[in-house]
């Protein structure tokens, strides 16, 4: 199963294969209590916010910014949506949804540096840590109206420590898991929803065999059972996950039991 080349070339090639964000497990539950109080309107829209923010969250760590203009529009073609789809612009746009709840905030002061010092700890320069002089030129080559999102859970999750600084409670994505799945059309967002929330709940049992049923998927991801098999197949053929079904006699009536194991190690990026 292929992906856009175009589209990782251009955004993604070249990267080191151990880049990773990390994502907090709480991320699931934010994301449905936004569903649920109507904030986000649908559950495409959800899965979109999701891996847009996941998206947004790699771009800002590694500097992404400093060597080319990624636009809102550039964003949309890397998640394979149309650059004039405007119906989810409510979550991403300045004030949006994303911004009002602390996912996001929007700003001018682009990372252009990202460094490890000896102990591996990260640090994202911004423009504001240049000289004046620097930081205008850098400026006057952008459009006043452009700006990027900075994923504010990075550096502070109240009372933990931010996502960058710490492996607590977290969900590690590396930049393969991420390019495999979002760039591949039979994939996308939806389908890259579905492999994090599963790799999520082989984390919560602590194990990379997961036992789970599509009626309980259904209920969890917001879409019919025939769209989650769809992705889980797509999923399945990209080789990040594999899939194994047990069948049970019940009631007569048979029932499948589906174990998904998540191929990428579970301490990528450590």
């Amino acid at each position: 199963m292929l992906i856009d080349k175009e589209l990782f070339d251009k955004f993604f090639k070249g990267d080191n294969k151990r880049n990773f964000i990390n994502i907090d497990t709480s991320t699931f539950d934010e994301f449905n209590k936004l569903l649920a109080t109507g904030d986000i309107k649908n559950n495409r829209h959800k899965t979109f916010a999701f891996s847009y923010y996941c998206l947004i969250s790699y771009l800002w760590k590694y500097s992404k910014y400093s060597t080319q203009k990624i636009s809102v529009q550039d964003i949309k073609k890397i998640l394979l949506l149309s650059e004039g789809d405007k119906r989810i612009d409510y979550i991403i746009k300045k004030d949006g949804v994303l911004d009002l709840f602390g996912f996001t905030e929007t700003t001018r002061d682009f990372p252009i540096a990202t460094t490890f010092d000896e102990s591996n700890m990260i640090c994202v320069k911004t423009l504001k840590d240049l000289d004046s002089e620097t930081s205008k030129a850098f400026l006057t080559q952008c459009d006043k109206r452009y700006t990027c999102k900075k994923p504010l859970p990075q550096y502070n999750r109240g009372d933990k420590t931010g996502l960058m600084f710490s492996k607590d409670d977290v969900i590690p994505v590396s930049v393969f898991e991420l390019t495999r799945t979002i760039l591949c059309p039979e994939i996308g967002f939806d389908g890259f929803y579905v492999y994090m929330y599963l790799k999520y709940r082989c984390k919560m049992v602590a194990y990379s065999d997961l036992k789970i049923f599509y009626a309980e998927l259904e209920k969890q991801i917001g879409y019919k059972k025939r769209r989650i098999r769809e992705l889980i197949n797509a999923l399945s053929d990209a080789g990040v996950i594999e899939v194994e079904s047990e069948y049970k006699h019940e009631c007569n009536r048979i029932s499948r039991n589906n174990t998904y194991r998540i191929t990428i190690p579970m301490n990528q990026g450590d």
